[in-house]
Formats: C-alpha cells, structure tokens, sequence
C-alpha cells in the first residue's frame, strides 16, 4: 500500500515549496505589516486577524534585506503548529497535492549535491524534498516557524518605539468603532 500526504504547494523567490495541508488554516490576500521592535530576522512584521496579533514569517532570500513592499499577488499562509499561530509570507499559492511518501528524499544535509545547492533554504527550515511534475519541491519544517515565533520579544516590548496616534487619529478610531 501506498502512503501519501496532502500538502499545499506555493513559491517564494522562484522555487515550489511545500507544507502539510494539516497545517494550514486558510490562505488569505497579503496585506502591509506592522512593524515591531527587536523582531527576530524571519519575522517580517505583524497582522491583526480577528484581534489576534500574529507574527508574519518572511523567509524570502534577500541579500541586505530591506522592506520590500507586498506585491497584490503575495499571500500569506495562516498556520499553527504546536498551538502557535504563524502566516507565512508567500509569492503564490499553487495548489493541494498528494505527495507519496516515496517521493520524499533524504533530508538536506545527507545529499551533499542538494545541502550545497539549498544551503540557504535548510537554514530557513527545508528539511526535505519531493518532487512534482519534474520540479523540485522543498518541504518546509513547521518547527523553524515555531522557532521565530516564540522568540518574539513581549507584546509590550514590540511596539514599545512606535509613535502613538495622534490625538484626532486616535479618537476618529474610537469614534468610528474601527479596530486596527
């Protein structure tokens, strides 16, 4: 008998990556972040879902990395693994696929062909490969993410910095009832 998985297929920076579909909430539309201090390098920003304050992964490969604008086609992935909720920023969303188990390689590091070609991507947590449709697919690690995440400094340590709203802001918000 054959064993396969489900997983959710997307790009970053050119290349297929993978995760489990159990891991994986929802797919939404990427929006602008809000930025945090002392926020550990795979942490792009933050988002506000259902006032649930949620860390943005960004594990694109950008040399002298700045803060590049979110392209209307970028799309973050909602997951929660060991009970942390995560998104991960993506390029595109591909699609669902079932990945049999015979088609998953070796980690990373026991193929010195692949470590070499994919450095970058195992330190930003692919552990493993498969491949779909000739292409290669690296399945991505949940426990990087939950690595990032619960590095996060407190809730009040994160926007300590960041100016304050500005008196009209301020009560326009409160007034018009809207949550950011």
């Amino acid at each position: 008998m054959q064993h396969s998985a489900s997983y959710l297929l997307f790009g970053i920076d050119q290349k297929l990556y993978a995760l489990p579909v159990s891991k994986v909430i929802r797919v939404l539309p990427a929006a602008e972040t809000t930025p945090g201090q002392n926020l550990p390098p795979m942490i792009r920003g933050l988002i506000n879902i259902g006032g649930e304050v949620i860390p943005v992964v960004d594990i694109r490969s950008r040399p002298n990395r700045t803060d590049d604008e979110i392209d209307p086609e970028d799309r973050f992935i909602l997951t929660s693994a060991d009970g942390i909720l995560m998104a991960l920023l993506a390029n595109s969303v591909d699609d669902v696929r079932e990945l049999a188990e015979q088609t998953i390689s070796l980690p990373l590091e026991d193929d010195p062909e692949m470590s070499e070609s994919y450095s970058g991507d195992r330190r930003r947590g692919c552990t493993v490969v498969s491949t779909v449709d000739d292409e290669i697919v690296l399945i991505q690690d949940m426990r990087m993410f939950i690595k990032a995440a619960t590095s996060l400094p407190s809730p009040a340590d994160l926007f300590n910095d960041l100016p304050a709203p500005s008196e009209p802001e301020a009560m326009s918000h409160s007034a018009s009832g809207s949550h950011e």
